[in-house]
């Protein structure tokens, strides 16, 4: 059974989806949906490409509390990356999902 270790990332709490590059596996895209209770800087599209040393933010949200819902690689052209951009906030009484902050 493989085992995980955290390389980085800790704030975000919640990754929707992690992809690595086919011909280099130090070269990974974390798909940061990010905090669900608040707002938080690590929400969006992050990239490593020293396995997980270092993080660098490629792609943001619009505001505090958008983040990446859904990341994925074009099978025709690997280096075409599609990423959906999610605004939401999670509360006791309600939930709120915005549609005027999603990009694709």
């Amino acid at each position: 059974m493989a085992e995980l270790t955290n390389v980085g990332l800790k704030d975000s709490e919640h990754i929707a989806k992690i992809l690595v590059n086919p011909s280099d596996s130090n070269d990974v895209l974390a798909c940061a949906t990010g905090h669900l209770w608040n707002d938080n800087d690590e929400r969006g599209v992050f990239r490593t490409t020293d396995g997980g040393k270092t993080w660098t933010k490629a792609l943001a949200g619009a505001n505090g509390s958008s983040g990446c819902a859904m990341i994925a690689r074009s099978q025709q052209d690997p280096k075409t990356i599609y990423a959906a951009m999610w605004d939401f906030r999670r509360q006791g009484w309600t939930f709120r999902s915005e549609a005027r902050a999603r990009a694709v």
